[in-house]
C-alpha cells in the first residue's frame, strides 16, 4: 500500500508540470491566508498604547541586564544579551520624546540589525479581523508609524520599524 503523502506529492507534481496548476497562484493563495491571519501586538511604553505586527518579534524578555554605550543617543539604553548574541535596546518611550522607561521588559525584533524594544508592559494580541486599521490624523503622520489600529475604544500606533531603524542608524552617523 502506497503512502498517501507521497501519492499527494506525486499528483501535485504532475499538475504543475502539466500546467494545470500555477505555482504562481499558489503563492498568492499562501500570501492572502497569511495577511488574513496577521496578529497584532499592543504594548505599552510609559502611558501610550503603540502596536506592532507579531510576525516582527522574535522573543519578549523581562528583567535581562541592559549594559549602557558610551557617547550613544539617549533613546539607546545599550545592549542586552540573549543567548550569546548582543541586542541593541531602544527605549522606545523615550524615542519618541517621552519620559525614560525604567521597566525591564524588552521585544526582540526579528531584524538583521540585532534590536531590542524596552517597553513597560504587554497588553493583548489582536487578529487583524478584530481591529480597524486606520490611517494617522492629517499632521500625526511620520516616519514611524504605518498608521493605526482600533480596538474598542483604545487606538494605538502602528510602529514603521524601518523607519525608526533609519534614524538610529543615522544618529550614529552623526
Amino acid at each position: 500500500m502506497q503512502n498517501p503523502q507521497f501519492s499527494l506529492i506525486l499528483t501535485l507534481r504532475y499538475l504543475i508540470k502539466s500546467g494545470i496548476i500555477n505555482l504562481m497562484s499558489i503563492e498568492r493563495v499562501q500570501e492572502s491566508s497569511d495577511a488574513s491571519n496577521k496578529t497584532w501586538l499592543v504594548f505599552m511604553a510609559g502611558e501610550t498604547p503603540y502596536a506592532i505586527d507579531s510576525s516582527s518579534i522574535k522573543e519578549i524578555l523581562r528583567n535581562n541586564a541592559v549594559f549602557p554605550l558610551p557617547f550613544a543617543p539617549s533613546y539607546l539604553k545599550g545592549v542586552l544579551n540573549s543567548y550569546g548574541i548582543p541586542f541593541a535596546v531602544i527605549d522606545i518611550a523615550k524615542f519618541m520624546e517621552q519620559d525614560a522607561l525604567e521597566s525591564k521588559m524588552f521585544l526582540i525584533l526579528n531584524h538583521a540589525d540585532h534590536v531590542a524594544l524596552q517597553i513597560s508592559d504587554i497588553q493583548e494580541f489582536h487578529k487583524l479581523h478584530d481591529v480597524t486599521e486606520q490611517s494617522l490624523a492629517q499632521g500625526a503622520e511620520s516616519e514611524y508609524f504605518n498608521g493605526a489600529i482600533k480596538f474598542g475604544e483604545t487606538t494605538a500606533p502602528v510602529l514603521n520599524l524601518e523607519g525608526i531603524l533609519k534614524k538610529v542608524r543615522s544618529d550614529f552617523e552623526k
